[in-house]
Formats: C-alpha cells, sequence, structure tokens
C-alpha cells in the first residue's frame, strides 16, 4: 500500500530532523528541516485511519474490545520494551566508558515504570526520557484506549461529531500553549496525547468518508510532497497538517479505485514494513555515532554520514521487523503471519 510507504518516509524525515537537531549549532540542515517534527502528526492522522478502517465495527462488543486491544498490544509493544532495554544498556555503557553520570531527569531509574506501562507523555509537560520517540508511542497507547469512545460517539452522533472532537482538540492546543499551561514555545512541540488527539480523530473521519478517485495516489503522493515543501517554506503549521489529511484521503481513494499501482510492490512494502522499527530505533544508533564515531568532531556531519546512518537504520529496522517485530506480533496476536493486517 501506498499509506506503508508513506509511513516509511515519515520514519525517515524524523530520523533526518534529530540528526540535524543534534548538532544544530553547527549544523545547516537544521533550519530546512526544523519543521519535520510534524511528522509525527502525520502518524496519528494515519494511524486514526488505518484503525478505523480495520477495527471500527469490531470495537461495539466486549470480545471485539478485547480482540483490538490484545492486538494493539502486540503492535506497539515488544518493540517498545526491546528497545527500552537497549537504551538502559546504552546508557549504563556511555556511563561506564565515559566516567558520566546519567543525565537524571532523562535516564533516572525511577522513571522506568512510566516507560514500562506507556504512560510517560501522559502529564502535560513530561520530558523526553530514555528512548525519546516512544514518547509518541505512549500517546499511540492513550488513542488506542480512546478508540472504542471515539467510534461510540461517531455512531450515536454521527460523523459532524468527531470533526468537531478533533476540532476542539486544536482549539484546546491553542489554547493551552497562549495561556502557558504548555512549557513548549509552540503546541507541536507538545509531547501529550492532548496532541494526538485531534489529528487520530481526524484520521478516524477520512476512514468514514474516503471514496475511489482513479488518481487519488498519484494526488495523494503529491499533497505529501507538498506537506514537505510547506515544511521546509516555514509555512503554518495547519497548512502542513491539512496536506497530511489531503494525503491520506486522496491516497485511500485512489487504492480503492486502482489497488495495483507502482507503490504497491515488494520492494516498497519492505520499507513500510520497517517502518516502527525505523522509527525507534535511530534513537540508539544516533546515540552511538555521536558519542563514540562523531566524538570531537568541530562541525556537523555532512551528507555523506547522513545518508550513511539512514543505510545503517534501515538496514538494521528491516532485520529487526523480520528477526523480532513480525514474529512476536503474530504470536502475541494470536494470528498466523498469513492472517496478520500490518498497522
Amino acid at each position: 500500500m501506498a499509506l506503508d510507504f508513506y509511513r516509511f518516509v515519515a520514519a525517515v524525515a524524523v530520523v533526518v530532523y534529530h540528526v540535524a537537531l543534534h548538532d544544530h549549532e553547527r549544523g545547516e540542515l537544521f533550519p530546512v528541516v526544523e519543521k519535520f517534527n510534524l511528522f509525527v502528526d502525520f502518524f496519528f492522522v494515519l494511524s486514526g485511519f488505518v484503525i478505523a478502517h480495520g477495527y471500527a465495527g469490531s470495537v461495539d462488543t466486549w470480545p471485539g474490545l478485547v480482540t483490538f486491544m490484545r492486538r494493539r498490544f502486540a503492535r506497539i509493544y515488544p518493540l517498545h520494551l526491546v528497545t527500552l532495554g537497549f537504551f538502559i544498556a546504552a546508557v549504563a555503557v556511555i556511563a561506564a566508558t565515559h566516567k558520566t553520570a546519567p543525565n537524571p531527569e532523562k535516564y533516572s531509574l525511577s522513571l522506568l515504570p512510566a516507560q514500562i506501562f506507556l504512560v510517560q507523555s501522559w502529564p502535560l509537560n513530561a520530558p523526553l526520557q530514555f528512548n525519546y520517540p516512544a514518547w509518541s508511542i505512549s500517546v499511540e497507547f492513550a488513542m488506542y484506549l480512546l478508540f472504542p469512545l471515539l467510534m461510540l460517539c461517531g455512531r450515536r452522533f454521527g460523523m459532524l461529531s468527531l470533526v468537531a472532537i478533533a476540532l476542539a482538540g486544536f482549539v484546546t492546543l491553542e489554547v493551552l500553549w497562549a495561556r502557558g499551561f504548555m512549557h513548549a514555545p509552540y503546541w507541536d512541540e507538545n509531547y501529550s496525547p492532548v496532541r494526538g488527539l485531534p489529528t487520530f480523530t481526524a484520521g478516524i473521519v477520512i476512514a468514514g468518508i474516503y471514496g475511489k478517485l482513479r488518481h487519488g495516489v498519484l494526488l495523494g503522493a503529491l499533497s505529501l510532497v507538498a506537506a514537505g515543501v510547506l515544511m521546509v517554506l516555514h509555512a503554518n503549521d495547519y497548512f502542513i497538517i491539512a496536506a497530511f489529511f489531503a494525503s491520506v484521503y486522496l491516497t485511500a481513494s485512489g487504492e480503492a479505485a486502482v489497488p495495483e499501482h507502482v507503490l504497491n510492490c515488494r520492494f516498497v512494502r519492505t520499507l513500510g514494513d520497517a517502518s516502527y522499527s525505523i522509527y525507534m530505533l535511530h534513537a540508539l544508533v544516533l546515540m552511538a555515532f555521536f558519542t563514540f564515531v562523531w566524538r570531537g568532531h568541530d562541525e556537523a556531519p555532512g551528507s555523506v554520514y547522513v545518508v550513511g546512518l539512514l543505510a545503517v537504520i534501515c538496514v538494521l529496522s528491516v532485520g529487526m521487523f523480520r528477526g523480532f517485530e513480525r514474529p512476536m506480533r503474530d504470536w502475541l496476536s494470536g494470528r498466523r503471519k498469513a492472517d496478520a493486517v500490518p498497522v
């Protein structure tokens, strides 16, 4: 599916953002990709769409709800737990080799219970801890818990009620930021479920209204490219998010009309499958690179090193997906590989 490939594109964009962020004071890349953090919001839109598409009619009974949560747990938790363990080990190694104590605000053992229960991002101004990209997995977990309630609301009050929830979510973010309840300078630097709710809900809405459009995949790809251009141009966040909405809607409509297209091939599916591992593993690879390889350099890494890092991360992620993520997901969810639906 093209949407699986978009997930890969978004994951790579987040990696590039974090590479640039690490040495943004010395590098020239960060001003260009400064808004690439918004690709996390694309994940929330896509997640809402895919989950509503696959589970909208099955969470209104207790057996269906149990199956849904079991499969969602199997999808996100094993890799989260493994990468958390890797991160703890990496911090211990760095502390031992560099003779420096880890930052207690990020790596204290007292923070582990919240990490283990995936609630580390639920407080409004929670800091980034351990494997910092996992903040969005904590938000995603909160969305899984809210999903049955959102579907109930949609069934009882209609699709417009979900549109109202999404709009209210964006308004709430702006109000919280304007009144100083969020410490970050912009709402898109907030790492709580308040950020994930409006875009996740919008994804559910898209799943309920998309149709068939012959050239939708092409138009959806162009919309995603437009979102990237808007980020580079530092456009308003809402224009970028609107492009995300358009990309998911158009692409879904295109695939409903023409299932076979250039992005529906084995290579693209492999990249899409590896996207979650890319997202969860890249902080570890970057930590190792900047601690042991790039240590002491006076300049930010050049494009050759960035491309090399991406290649290493992608190769490791494909291996992680095939050797661990997919087998664990299928085992925990109780599904055979042939029956599994990637989400």
